[in-house]
């Protein structure tokens, strides 16, 4: 015969099962999006983080940019990224949207430039003169007045000097640098506030793996 107590009584190992079964139910994990909680050892640390984009940068250099990712894919979702997520975001989606970023750095490169006309003058004319000391050919035989040839080196120390006078006459050093400086803001801040997607995750671990066998 089963015995029971009085109405709300709970036997001590009833009590211990559902504490348990409570404790089990508290350590089940939320739904949360692709990546966000992983474990340390799975995220790269900044100096990793450099070496990789070097590498994305010689890629790029060498066989160009991959095809552009949909803007509104690119634009779908932002959430606050945790501390131990944030290298992870800015890793995949660096490389996921690789030819989307450039194209954004390049805008905001620009307006910060449209600002400074001429700055902008400076730039092409610096551009002008150097194509033509150092690479049109045209300063070849260039000799100084005892008949030595100017090396190239000299050349080049020329053109720096006469490009770093203009550029800072100009303000162009500074709007550069603003410029350089608002384009890694923005595209680090999407980068960081975008949500990874599981394509983006995919596609991260598809170039790891190429990259590891080839």
């Amino acid at each position: 015969m089963v015995i029971t107590g009085p109405p709300g009584y709970q036997s001590s190992s009833q009590t211990t099962t559902a504490k348990r079964e409570s404790s089990q139910v508290e350590k089940r994990p939320s739904a949360r999006p692709y990546g966000e909680g992983v474990p340390t050892a799975d995220v790269s640390t900044p100096s990793e983080l450099k070496v990789e984009l070097t590498e994305l940068l010689n890629k790029a250099w060498e066989q160009g940019l991959p095809p552009l990712k949909p803007w509104p894919e690119f634009v779908a979702k932002f959430t606050p990224p945790t501390k131990a997520d944030i290298i992870s975001r800015v890793h995949t989606n660096l490389i996921y949207f690789p030819t989307n970023y450039f194209i954004v750095a390049a805008v905001v490169f620009a307006v910060n430039m449209i600002w400074n006309m001429y700055g902008m003058i400076a730039i092409i004319l610096c551009g002008g003169i150097g194509w033509y000391a150092l690479m049109s050919g045209q300063l070849s035989y260039l000799e100084f007045p005892k008949g030595r040839l100017v090396t190239q080196q000299e050349k080049q120390l020329v053109v720096a000097a006469t490009s770093l006078v203009l550029l800072w006459l100009s303000g162009a050093l500074v709007s550069l640098f603003f410029g350089l400086v608002s384009a890694i803001v923005v595209v680090g801040g999407h980068a960081a506030m975008r949500t990874k997607s599981l394509k983006a995750g995919i596609h991260r671990l598809h170039e790891e793996a190429k990259d590891a066998f080839c």
